[in-house]
């Protein structure tokens, strides 16, 4: 789907790895422009960290939404986002702003140090805040490193500000993309056309209306005036926070290390549920779909285990006591699946692979759990075996035909 509602530009994957400057006066659009941008990223599987100064980026589906003054260790967490592929929103208005640069100091040197290659955006709003004109902050260095360095490790960069007089030079003459609103203060105007392909066009951004944006670079020939189309998801200036809902493996075992979970009723309060409480408990049809997907994926592993693992048995005797070649087979499906999503560096893909990868781990271990009671002589109870085989869609192995006939007593002539 195109970003602007005449369809005049859609954005490529390579867009999400490269340096984009978002501008418009306050209340024209520029972080409703940004919120657009991302929602088509998260179709693509692209993964953002937002640094929300104004909590404008609230409501958008399978993020995290961290509160900086949770964060109990910024480099620690650049690390864990570094590795986890995690989408989240970290909102920084609750520091004062010497704080906030602090933290983006080490959170963008730790994140860097540890990024793994593939395309993901870094979008900071206010982001003149970071990096101003003629100023020194603890941060500029590292904000301006994102502009200046090549981006061969697939890290973007969307900067989003109202000031653009502000905002240093070198990020605006790095900056590959620009997306300009409304502009009517002469000295922001004439602190972009220099970078404009044509300056005279600085001249069109007070008549802008509100959505409306000049547009440069973005895989367009010649520069386009065009409106942004309506975001998917809802626009959310002052809207509630909803703190830390993880549900990523790597990011749920060590987030609690550097950022504090809030529980209990103050976390209650900060959903937004517009006061229909099923809405925060009831998925909508966009979560379903979403856990569908998920279960599809998985259930997918574990079949897949389940046919490889029972033609393994039939074919195969399995060398380690205990240990049926069924279990062998899924435990090879899962490394092989595994495999496939560290390798593979389509973000769609890997993410097929990961789930499939986790229900055949699931079988596996259903498998091996059979096994061990089959050689116990344990008989389970017949409640918890069809628990067990429904949490793991392995079934308990059955007894081959000739063993059950070599245990009988077929002479008949005392008869």
């Amino acid at each position: 789907m195109a970003i602007t509602t005449k369809s005049e530009i859609e954005l490529e994957s390579s867009f999400y790895g490269d340096k984009t400057i978002l501008i418009s006066k306050t209340g024209y659009g520029k972080s409703y422009a940004a919120r657009v941008i991302i929602e088509e990223g998260i179709k693509k599987g692209h993964t953002f960290i937002i640094i929300d100064p104004q909590d404008a980026y609230q409501n958008l589906p399978n993020f995290e939404y961290i509160n900086s003054k949770d964060i109990k260790s910024a480099q620690g967490l650049g690390v864990l986002l570094s590795q986890s592929n995690r989408n989240v929103v970290i909102m920084t208005k609750f520091l004062t702003l010497e704080n906030q640069n602090k933290f983006l100091q080490s959170f963008i040197r730790a994140f860097k140090r540890h990024i793994r290659k593939g395309i993901q955006t870094l979008v900071i709003d206010e982001i003149h805040k970071f990096a101003p004109e003629g100023q020194n902050t603890l941060s500029k260095d590292d904000v301006r490193g994102l502009f200046q360095e090549s981006r061969s490790d697939g890290l973007g960069i969307i900067g989003i500000s109202q000031r653009p007089q502000r905002l240093d030079k070198t990020c605006l003459a790095q900056a590959e993309h620009f997306a300009v609103g409304r502009v009517t203060a002469y000295r922001d105007k004439e602190s972009i056309k220099n970078y404009l392909d044509n300056p005279d066009d600085v001249e069109k951004l007070p008549d802008l209306e509100k959505g409306e944006f000049f547009f440069f670079g973005f895989g367009l020939d010649k520069p386009l005036i065009a409106k942004i189309r309506k975001a998917e998801t809802k626009h959310s200036g002052d809207s509630p926070k909803n703190l830390l809902n993880e549900d990523k493996i790597l990011y749920d075992k060590h987030s609690r290390k550097y950022v504090k979970y809030s529980r209990g009723k103050q976390m209650e309060d900060n959903i937004d549920t517009n006061k229909e409480p099923l809405k925060g408990i009831i998925p909508s049809m966009e979560g379903f779909k979403d856990l569908s997907m998920l279960g599809m994926k998985a259930a997918m592993g574990t079949a897949v285990a389940g046919v490889i693992g029972t033609l393994v048995a039939a074919r195969i005797k399995s060398p380690i006591p205990v240990v049926s070649s069924r279990t062998l087979g899924g435990l090879a499906t899962t490394i092989t699946l595994y495999t496939g999503f560290r390798t593979i560096p389509a973000e769609r893909i890997k993410s097929v692979f990961k789930y499939a990868a986790a229900g055949s781990a699931a079988f596996t271990v259903g498998s091996l759990a059979f096994d061990i009671v089959q050689a116990s002589g344990f008989r389970l109870p017949r409640l918890a075996t069809f628990a067990l085989a429904t949490a793991t869609g392995a079934q308990p192995l059955s007894v081959e035909k000739s063993e059950v006939e070599s245990n009988v007593d077929l002479n008949t002539k005392f008869a």
